[in-house]
């Protein structure tokens, strides 16, 4: 990245600090997925065939006729760039505000760099050769940073723009390619910078502003660049953040002396541009009432803690046992109240609010809260609890587990695996370790934002936060517990979606976790506070989407709902993601429509059901759909109902015909089967006999489907 006062010959070659290792295509595939709606009459012929079938191979819609206008697990909390506009700088503003990641006033900062390094995001840094120096909007330069970004630009199937033909000012650039490749373009390296900035931390230096020094000194250790620019309100200040840790100059600063004083032109172009640019668009996009920083119609999540005591233990997911869940009749009361008052006063601001329970005569277990988020298109969950002395907010990281506890002194439910264990990140439930990553990183911003919202509304005493709860869920003091492990069971397993658990000390002298009406209101004045100053974006599931945060496509769901090559694959040893979205299927345990794998019970699933199974967790049928394909000649017809949807590519004779995703049918009485094609000589399918196991495998693509009797239908988009 450079840093010039102007692009001269004379600008210096900037040494950058490389963050990422590596950042490889396959990384891309299941982080890296946008939909870019323009403003204009868009066609596939506005790229040649080459390049449009890369961005449809790297799940990258660049403008598809079948494509639908939701693409979750991109940036924030299921966010997505959207570049819309009709020229260059209105493209990158939109792209920018479209994540609901930034304010107005945080975007313009950023923007205002951008303008400085370049507008262009095929220009090479002026002056140099093409290949040295910097490239694209923010000009990643030296050497590994550049190559790094020009690896992925590659590999997104953008190569055809890396060359001395496209090294042109955004001006002849506008000529040269369409609306839509421009659209494009931005939006990728729009991606790109989002990810580095929640991926590196940042560097404070002693010839920084006192009130850059004074943002960076309120966040802990290992905190991202993305938290503090969501803390600064100013536009010259994040303009001068992004320049000197996110681009970082060169430790010397020999262009510009050793104090803010000497490089005041630096920092004043960019402000300038910054504040040229609030005022160009400022008004396009913004915060919902109540002064927040949010996006109007976000979803939040409020989980109300307990409910009715539960009193018979469940085999949950990943195999762990939900114990008997009680709680003091108070705090029951206590939360719901909390949680209905919250509602309230984001409603009235343009939140959409959804509660896990609407009564204190419900009490939805820790999966089934998460997966009506999940429903719901949450952007946050908020847990709800309160306590005689414990004031707290906790937050989700990266490989805090429960397991089943050995010592637990009651009797586990018959067929319990008393080592199931789950770790957050892990990729168990089938959410990408990407997304897991992107989820704790949020959740932990969120949670110090709300825990210093609410220390102001409760008179300035301590909200602590931390991720590292061993104390409070270990055996040694929980021997009542079915489960041990640091994180609390409700974070564990909304891998997809930022979750923020609170904690009210209420200190009731009668040690009945009762609470004062001046103490309810506190906590929701301190959460209503928090969640209105943080950016919000939700995305909602809807028919053919995929859900917030899950599986990039076909190919990947397949391989995480199916045991590996060579694992046992039997009827009681399901992935933890298969039995989740088997048991989303709930009509399927058992026989179905007549013979099923024998009438067998359990998670046994034949090759048309495991199959169906795998479409619905991708989202590309709706549930109705996967329970009406009890056959294989059934999927097929459905195929062959939806042109509009499923492409029919017919017989096959080698692999180079299919791609990953592809779904292998054969209809023929007698021998039906069907296959989910997962590249690389591999498959996913599942078979009532023991060869493929009865909750689905990966084996090879084996020469019988090359019989002639296979059909290869494909999924449009």
């Amino acid at each position: 990245m450079k840093a010039h006062k102007n692009p001269s010959p004379a600008s210096r070659n900037i040494p950058i600090i490389s963050h990422f290792k590596k950042f490889v295509k396959t990384f891309l595939i299941l982080t890296l997925v946008f939909l870019l709606a323009v403003p204009i009459t868009a066609t596939v012929a506005a790229l040649d065939e080459d390049t449009f079938i890369k961005f449809a191979e790297n799940n990258i819609l660049f403008y598809d006729p079948f494509a639908n206008n939701c693409i979750p697990g991109g940036v924030g909390s299921g966010g997505m760039v959207v570049v819309t506009g009709d020229e260059p700088m209105e493209m990158v503003w939109n792209g920018f505000m479209s994540t609901g990641l930034f304010t107005p006033e945080q975007a313009a900062g950023i923007i205002g760099n951008l303008i400085s390094e370049s507008a262009s995001p095929t220009k090479n840094e002026y002056g140099k050769a093409f290949g040295k120096g910097g490239y694209g909007i923010a000009q990643w330069t030296n050497p590994g940073r550049r190559d790094n970004f020009v690896a992925a630009f590659k590999a997104a199937g953008f190569e055809k723009y890396y060359n001395e033909t496209y090294n042109v000012d955004i001006d002849t650039l506008r000529t040269m390619i369409t609306k839509e490749e421009l659209a494009a373009l931005y939006a990728f390296q729009i991606e790109y910078i989002i990810t580095e900035l929640q991926g590196r931390t940042p560097r404070p230096r002693s010839s920084d502003s006192s009130s850059i020094i004074s943002v960076i000194s309120t966040f802990p250790s290992g905190s991202s660049e993305l938290a503090v620019i969501q803390q600064i309100s100013d536009v010259a200040l994040v303009a001068e953040f992004i320049l000197f840790s996110f681009e970082r100059p060169g430790s010397t600063l020999t262009s510009y002396g050793a104090t803010p004083a000497s490089y005041t032109g630096a920092r004043s172009t960019r402000a300038s541009h910054g504040a040229n640019i609030l005022a160009r668009f400022g008004h396009l996009g913004g915060s919902p009432g109540g002064g927040g920083g949010g996006v109007a119609g976000s979803t939040v999540f409020l989980s109300p803690g307990h409910g009715s005591n539960v009193s018979s233990n469940t085999i949950g997911l990943g195999g762990l046992v939900y114990g008997s869940s009680s709680a003091n009749a108070n705090e029951i009361s206590n939360m719901l109240t909390v949680a209905q008052r919250l509602r309230v006063k984001l409603e009235a601001d343009g939140y959409t609010v959804v509660l896990a329970r609407e009564s204190n005569n419900t009490n939805p277990s820790v999966s089934e809260r998460a997966q009506m988020a999940r429903d719901a298109g949450a952007a946050i969950g908020i847990a709800i609890h309160s306590d005689t002395s414990t004031n707290e907010v906790w937050y989700q990281e990266i490989g805090r587990y429960r397991e089943n506890n050995p010592q637990y002194s009651g009797t586990f439910p018959s067929g319990t695996n008393v080592n199931a264990r789950v770790t957050f990140g892990s990729g168990q439930l089938g959410i990408p370790a990407e997304t897991a990553q992107q989820t704790a990183t949020l959740s932990q911003q969120y949670a110090t934002a709300i825990a210093n919202a609410r220390s102001a509304a409760e008179g300035g005493r301590s909200v602590s936060t931390r991720g590292n709860l061993s104390g409070l869920f270990m055996p040694s003091n929980n021997r009542n517990m079915t489960t041990k492990g640091d994180t609390a069971l409700e974070m564990l397993f909304p891998e997809d979606i930022p979750w923020v658990y609170n904690e009210f000390a209420n200190h009731d002298p009668l040690r009945d976790n009762n609470m004062t009406d001046l103490q309810i209101n506190q906590y929701v004045e301190g959460l209503y506070n928090g969640i209105i100053g943080l950016n919000l974006s939700s995305s909602p599931r809807t028919d053919n989407c995929l859900d917030p945060g899950g599986y990039a496509n076909i190919a990947e769901t397949a391989r995480a709902l199916a045991q590996p090559k060579g694992a046992n694959a039997a009827p009681d040893n399901p992935t933890a993601a298969y039995q989740h979205w088997f048991q989303e299927l709930g009509q399927w345990t058992g026989t179905v429509g007549g013979s099923f794998c024998g009438g067998y019970l359990g998670f046994g699933a034949s090759c048309d059901r495991f199959a169906a199974t795998v479409l619905f967790a991708a989202g590309v049928i709706t549930k109705e759909e996967a329970l009406s394909m009890l056959t294989v000649d059934l999927q097929a017809a459905y195929f062959r109902r939806n042109p509009d949807k499923w492409q029919e590519i017919g017989k096959f004779g080698s692999e180079a015909d299919l791609k990953p995703g592809d779904v292998l049918a054969n209809p023929t009485i007698g021998s039906r089967h069907v296959a989910i094609y997962l590249g690389n000589g591999e498959v996913a399918h599942a078979s009532c006999s023991s060869k493929n196991g009865k909750t689905g495998r990966v084996t090879d693509l084996q020469q019988r489907f090359f019989n002639g009797s296979f059909l290869a239908f494909r999924y449009r988009g």
